[in-house]
């Protein structure tokens, strides 16, 4: 194994964008070098250890480590790129448990996509062509400056863009990706955007003393419930400017945005909407079937010390479920 002290820095070094992601740099740095393809760079680093599937998620380490020392840059800068940067709020804790310093697995599947999706009017705009983190960030699906959703998919082709083509602005196939038409949104469905940005840097919450990984989780569940109820779903779309089978997933987290921005009362609402779909199995009465995993994945929050969502949803059942039970065999639904 290469240690990073005995490394050499490369001859050629691009220099770090505002919001870049890790691989972005890496795919510059690599033109810079003239090498055929960013998988040049990234095998010298195979000695070092395990690389994780996509180099975004390269966690704090040997490879990192070594990868700073021929960028010549700090390792901490290069975390920076990666989405370890925000696992304070997204790594769901309890209140008596440090934040861990990198994003798990399971948490990097469940907030970043692999389809690496871009803005075409960013890529038109850059003197230097580039991939923002963020533009991977599931729940964000948006770009805020041009009010356009990003695009995943390649115009021509239709195949996912992949991470190791060597120009961002170009698909593998040879289509040019800024001249891609993506779909635009209305100007809510850009507040709601920048409303989840706020909430990943901290500078948002619909309750104070909840952490924004505790409303992160909560909103991947009111988007799986979203995902159950169509006509809701529909209406979403409608606010968002979009049709609603643009893209199924962005339209869910948007409507959970829009849930968390108008808290409580539009959670109060959308539990008016979902408790009226049909549930698993045979019957939809009973409070635990008709509400699905919320109530569970409230109960799990508030046991970790997050009680914010179990408090609105308690609220709600008390004030239509007044018949003294709240239990899976009872309960018979809000009074007529």
């Amino acid at each position: 194994m290469t240690s990073a002290a005995s490394a050499r820095p490369l001859p050629a070094r691009a220099v770090p964008l505002p919001d870049e992601s890790l691989i972005s740099l890496v795919r510059r740095t690599s033109q810079a070098m003239a090498y055929e393809n960013p998988r040049q760079l990234v095998a010298l680093l195979l000695a070092q250890g395990l690389l994780p599937p996509h180099l975004n998620e390269l966690a704090p380490g040997p490879v990192l480590d070594h990868l700073a020392t021929l960028l010549r840059l700090p390792s901490a800068a290069l975390s920076f790129l990666t989405v370890h940067h925000h696992a304070s709020s997204l790594v769901i804790v309890s209140k008596k448990q440090w934040t861990p310093r990198a994003c798990d697995s399971g948490t990097t599947q469940r907030y970043f996509t692999a389809s690496w999706p871009v803005c075409p009017q960013c890529l038109q705009e850059d003197s230097a062509p580039y991939e923002r983190l963020l533009w991977s960030f599931r729940p964000a699906p948006i770009c805020t400056e041009h009010g356009c959703l990003l695009v995943s998919r390649c115009p021509e082709c239709n195949r996912p863009f992949r991470p190791d083509r060597t120009d961002v602005a170009q698909c593998t196939c040879g289509a040019t990706l800024r001249d891609a038409d993506p779909v635009t949104v209305s100007a809510h469905g850009v507040g709601l955007t920048k409303k989840l940005l706020q909430l990943l840097l901290g500078r948002f919450s619909p309750v104070s003393e909840t952490s924004p990984a505790a409303w992160f989780c909560w909103a991947t569940r009111l988007a799986a419930a979203a995902c159950k109820t169509p006509g809701w779903l529909a209406d979403a779309a409608k606010r968002l400017g979009v049709e609603p089978d643009t893209s199924l997933d962005s339209v869910a987290w948007l409507a959970a945005a829009e849930i968390l921005a108008e808290w409580p009362h539009r959670q109060e609402a959308f539990l008016d909407a979902f408790q009226q779909v049909d549930k698993h199995k045979t019957t939809s009465t009973g409070v635990g079937r008709r509400f699905g995993m919320l109530l569970r994945s409230a109960a799990r929050l508030e046991q970790m010390g997050h009680s914010a969502p179990a408090d609105a949803l308690r609220r709600y059942l008390l004030e239509r479920y007044d018949g003294g039970h709240l239990s899976g065999n009872a309960g018979r639904g809000p009074p007529q």
